[in-house]
């Protein structure tokens, strides 16, 4: 689990002031997160968020070992959506329209965004974001991670990102391809 320590900003730059995860998490929240999602969140997610329960991260750009023809040659993410609170992907969604007010936030954005419905989503930023995939598991499986993309295409397009989540953190890197940190 080492590879899951230092992913988040300890000190955040000027304009991410708000994004600084949510309150710290408790037993109590993870059951109720995952009874309101309907999916066993894994465990690799629990203890990255026991860390910090969500916010901006250090560690934000990801190449995969082998790409596969269904992924791209990198990704990057800002952050990690916590659970609990005001802005967890458990709270209750946007009250402006009846339909969305019953959905929590990680329903409300697979819906708003046309993105399969397989999972939870864990981080999305304009028009892409990145889901745990619990179709090829069941809803208490360890989901694989997907990123979604939905920006200026008729149809929705969906490539692999990591066999699991514990992996795509392991993977994650503080510096870029050409070996400059991502926040100097």
């Amino acid at each position: 689990m080492d590879s899951l320590h230092d992913l988040f900003l300890t000190s955040l730059p000027d304009f991410a002031a708000v994004d600084d995860g949510g309150p710290p998490l408790n037993e109590q929240m993870i059951v109720q997160a995952e009874e309101r999602l309907g999916y066993k969140l894994p465990s690799s997610y629990v203890a990255v968020l026991r860390q910090q329960n969500g916010g901006l991260l250090r560690r934000c750009h990801f190449r995969p070992r082998a790409p596969r023809a269904d992924s791209l040659s990198e990704f990057w993410v800002h952050s990690f959506y916590g659970i609990g609170g005001e802005e967890g992907i458990d709270a209750p969604g946007p009250a402006f329209s009846p339909s969305y007010a019953s959905m929590c936030i990680s329903e409300y954005l697979i819906e708003m965004w046309n993105s399969p419905n397989v999972g939870v989503v864990i981080f999305w930023g304009g028009h892409a974001g990145y889901l745990l995939d619990y179709s090829h598991c069941g809803r208490t499986g360890e989901p694989e991670v997907i990123y979604v993309y939905a920006e200026c295409s008729p149809k929705t397009e969906v490539f692999f990102v990591a066999p699991t989540f514990g992996e795509f953190c392991e993977g994650l890197s503080e510096y870029r391809t050409d070996g400059t940190k991502v926040w100097d």
